[in-house]
């Protein structure tokens, strides 16, 4: 498609800053939009399922999701990066790439600040990724995956490691 043959890798600096500052918010927008809470599986057809575009690719970072009792309850707590708290780091710069389709608010997806869609229910608004300042890298974001995997000898099995980044309570 043309989407996966063209997306291109932007840069964002950053300070936790930017996102903690609306943390309630813009990391509820996130948890609501990416999980499928227990009580929508059973409404699900997840034979032909599409994610709802769950972004974590940091090893380093790790947080805890809390469901709540409903979807406006949700929300992420004891985030750290590297062991320190987040939100001890307020003033640090961090870049953060993204590929175009996010950088460009995801459509669909509410990467826009606009409500989020995907059977998520009531007009929760998702975090919005457009009003950040990026630097564009020139890089093709499949062919980076491709290096990748090249250099890492390929995909097995085991490539998937179960490492504690990411609980749900």
């Amino acid at each position: 498609s043309f989407w996966s043959c063209r997306l291109g890798v932007s840069v964002c600096s950053c300070s936790p800053a930017t996102t903690l500052d609306s943390r309630d918010e813009s990391l509820k927008g996130f948890v609501k939009q990416s999980l499928v809470r227990p009580e929508e599986a059973d409404a699900l057809d997840f034979s032909g399922f599409i994610s709802r575009g769950f972004l974590h690719f940091s090893d380093g970072l790790r947080y805890r999701l809390v469901l709540g009792d409903t979807v406006a309850d949700a929300r992420a707590e004891d985030i750290t990066l590297h062991g320190q708290p987040l939100d001890s780091m307020s003033e640090r710069q961090f870049r953060v790439a993204f590929n175009s389709y996010v950088r460009l608010g995801g459509f669909s997806e509410a990467w826009n600040g606009k409500a989020i869609g995907a059977g998520v229910p009531g007009q929760i608004q998702g975090m919005d990724l457009r009003g950040l300042e990026y630097e564009e890298s020139g890089l093709v974001y499949r062919n980076e995956i491709i290096a990748q995997i090249r250099q890492d000898g390929g995909i097995s099995a085991n490539a998937a490691t179960l490492d504690g980044r990411l609980t749900v309570a």
